[in-house]
């Protein structure tokens, strides 16, 4: 689907950066400060001598996490929210652990001559010194929050040493690209065994910063891309969160990575995942009585974001214990408890109203069901089932539970405006596979392919009452210009 040459050999030329905008202005565009708390705090930190952001966080004006935020716009840096599983056990050898805390700076990866490391203030010109004199690598600033820098310090003390990480560069530039407001980012491939990212602005596109992706590392993040139809990240910045849904795609260099930022809802009931309000309505109304609802969907993200909108949903709606097991996000659900997914057969033993988990396969689901009693309302997550294969599977180990009924979501690429122009849609049913559907020229919001973001067809069975099979939702997706035809056609057959 995709034009191989134009892919690569394309290009942009990017629109010239504006220069820095002051701290202050940033905050006060963001309406975190008043102009008054603003003057206010500039005669404070001119009293005591110290920075602006230490001044406004004092007077209580801000957050430790709105001036971190702040600071990464105005230096054009990635703001990241730090976990143990992003260090780079490598980088994490470079500097000595009581470096590490004297300095407030976590090293995350190192490569090319260049560490990447978090850190409160990067305009600490002394703190940037100090980790070049050190470790011989030229200091690559990433915005941390200094309290989640000590929090992930004091995880990694004393604990084994963190798996190798291998899209961590990739985290870095796709954090950088949705703090400037990117819609796309495209990671391509050039000669040399070099990676190019870069993503798109309103006003143009533009090269992301951060540590350089490793070239075997983008192979390997394009394969598994392939594997699983589409690679997803969860890009956490201090106002909200982004999900980048990035597929592999073919250049004349190699296999490259391209895809939307969308941001994803800091409310999960307002996340309706491109369901239409009567279904969430018909599979709140099954679960009414207690039983078990199975949500099916192969792409764990997408299944994430159904699993929490369920779960807060539930919580809103009828109150008492509500658990969340395997599909945690970053902002916590009011009224529901998250917890790991090896953790929820022990929540069920303590008899929650309701239990909410993602199960990676059949055999998971045995330990709820055999806990489940009467009155409990169960959600359980499966990766990739239509509903009959479901109630085939499941009805064997749901002898106990009713099974109050499916929702099957499937996610295909969704087509963009510029591939309609050059192709009309075929009728539906369509007789045969289109040979092509892309445009010959795209544009550059879908980055030549003729595809751009991506749109859900949904099949809702339930046990009692009228339900909505998978033919309809797709057959209006095509005829809505949405979805290419060939793209449904296996998943109906399926």
């Amino acid at each position: 689907m995709l034009h191989p040459t134009l892919a690569s050999e394309v290009e942009v030329r990017p629109v010239v950066p504006t220069p820095h905008r002051p701290l202050g202005e940033i905050l006060l565009q963001a309406r975190v400060i008043s102009p008054q708390q603003l003057e206010h705090a500039v005669t404070f930190q001119l009293q005591h001598g110290i920075r602006l952001g230490e001044a406004l966080v004092r007077l209580g004006f801000a957050t430790e996490d709105d001036v971190a935020w702040a600071l990464s716009t105005q230096l054009e840096l990635p703001y990241v929210h730090l976990r143990p599983d992003m260090v780079d056990p490598e980088a994490l050898k470079l500097l000595r652990a009581e470096a590490q805390r004297r300095l407030g700076v976590l090293p995350l990866l190192a490569a090319q001559g260049e560490l990447a490391m978090a850190l409160a203030d990067p305009t600490d010109h002394r703190v940037l010194a100090e980790v070049q004199q050190l470790t011989g690598l030229r200091p690559c600033p990433v915005v941390a929050l200094a309290p989640n820098i000590r929090e992930v310090l004091d995880l990694l003390a004393g604990a084994p040493p963190p798996e190798q990480n291998n899209d961590l560069a990739l985290r870095l530039a796709l954090s950088n690209a949705a703090q400037k407001g990117a819609t796309h980012v495209y990671v391509e491939p050039l000669p040399g065994r070099t990676v190019r990212v870069r993503y798109r602005t309103p006003t143009g596109v533009f090269p992301a910063d951060g540590p350089q992706v490793p070239w075997d590392s983008l192979a390997a993040l394009a394969d598994r891309a392939g594997s699983q139809g589409v690679l997803a990240f969860e890009v956490v910045l201090a106002d909200r969160s982004v999900e980048a849904a990035l597929r592999p795609v073919r250049t004349r260099w190699g296999a490259g990575l391209a895809g939307p930022l969308s941001p994803i809802p800091a409310d999960p009931l307002q996340d309706d995942v491109g369901l239409p309000a009567e279904v969430w309505d018909s599979a709140l109304q099954a679960l009414h009585g207690g039983g078990l609802l199975v949500v099916a969907c192969s792409e764990a993200g997408l299944r994430a974001r159904l699993l929490r909108s369920l779960a807060a949903r539930l919580a809103s709606r009828w109150g008492g214990i509500v658990v969340l097991a395997g599909a945690g996000g970053v902002r916590p659900i009011p009224g529901v408890v998250e917890c790991p997914e090896a953790d929820a057969p022990l929540w069920q033993q303590a008899r929650p109203d309701a239990l909410v988990a993602d199960t990676p396969a059949l055999s998971a689901l045995r330990q709820p069901l055999l806990a489940w009693w009467p009155g409990q309302r169960l959600v359980l997550g499966l990766p990739g089932y239509r509903a009959r294969h479901v109630h085939a599977a499941v009805g064997a180990e749901a002898a106990v539970v009713a099974v109050r009924g499916v929702l099957s979501v499937v996610p295909v690429p969704a087509l963009c405006r510029c591939a309609t122009v050059h192709h009309a849609p075929p009728p539906w049913p369509t007789p045969q596979v289109p040979v092509r559907w892309a445009s010959p020229g795209g544009c550059e919001g879908c980055r030549y392919t003729g595809f751009s973001s991506h749109a859900v067809a949904y099949e809702w069975a339930p046990a009692q009452g009228q339900g909505a099979p998978l033919e309809a939702s797709a057959r209006r997706l095509v005829e809505e210009l949405r979805v290419a035809p060939e793209f449904l056609v296996p998943v109906l057959e399926g």
